[in-house]
């Protein structure tokens, strides 16, 4: 853990490089230091089918929206958790800035967090040992 799930409607990744975004978050995860490297995933969804705001989308094809959803395990601290989430948020903020996208009209960009309990945490992770071999973890 963590889990990085960023999902947009198709209007907002269309003016976003979506690579760029997903590699954005991935890297501010990694910068929080409260992460192994081998446990972050980072990944993006993109819908065709959405409302935002006062839609219908096809009467304001401008709305639109970006939401990034944190899964983490259990055994941080609240302030650590705090710290690392306004961090990743701060590196979606400053990249939509780069992008051009904070002032691109009726958008929406959110951010919300989890904590999921260790005894509803199933996996098996070979990524460490390998991560591991190549002195990266």
């Amino acid at each position: 853990m963590p889990h990085i799930v960023i999902e947009c409607s198709e209007n907002f990744s269309k003016h976003v490089s979506m690579p760029d975004l997903i590699a954005a978050i991935h890297n501010a995860a990694s910068q929080t230091g409260i992460f192994p490297f081998g446990g972050i995933r980072t990944r993006a969804f993109i819908s065709q089918h959405y409302e935002t705001a006062d839609s219908p989308s096809h009467l304001h094809p401008q709305n639109s929206q970006c939401h990034l959803r944190l899964t983490l395990g259990a055994g941080r601290t609240l302030a650590a958790k705090e710290k690392a989430c306004k961090h990743i948020y701060h590196a979606g903020l400053q990249f939509l800035e780069k992008q051009n996208m904070l002032d691109y009209p009726k958008q929406v960009f959110s951010f919300t967090a989890k904590e999921a309990p260790a005894t509803l945490s199933y996996k098996h992770n070979n990524i460490h040992s390998y991560l591991q071999s190549r002195k990266r973890v």
